[in-house]
């Protein structure tokens, strides 16, 4: 962890491995407000959770979805768990 790190940031790091889930809602909380312009620290936190949401899904191997091509865009991130379930549904069938 790097020495910077908010302690909501550090907390989100040490659950990465056992709780993503509640990882990426801690990040997810953290992003959801802007930071202070003048806040080094609010924008550091804030950048950080933003990376480290992306490395989560990276990691946990999300899959992103698009609806269908003609319909506006519209993307979607699944967990892991249900992509088999739906590779499986879009193979056999058009959305």
């Amino acid at each position: 962890m790097a020495q910077g790190d908010s302690e909501r940031v550090k907390e989100a790091k040490k659950l990465k491995s056992t709780d993503p889930r509640k990882t990426e809602a801690l990040y997810k909380e953290i992003i959801s407000k802007p930071p202070s312009v003048t806040s080094d620290a609010a924008i550091r936190e804030y950048e950080t959770a933003l990376v480290s949401l992306g490395e989560l899904y990276r990691d946990e191997k999300y899959v992103l979805l698009a609806r269908r091509p003609e319909a506006p865009v519209c993307f979607h991130l699944v967990p892991p768990l249900l992509t088999p379930i739906l590779e499986t549904q879009s193979s056999s069938s058009t959305w």
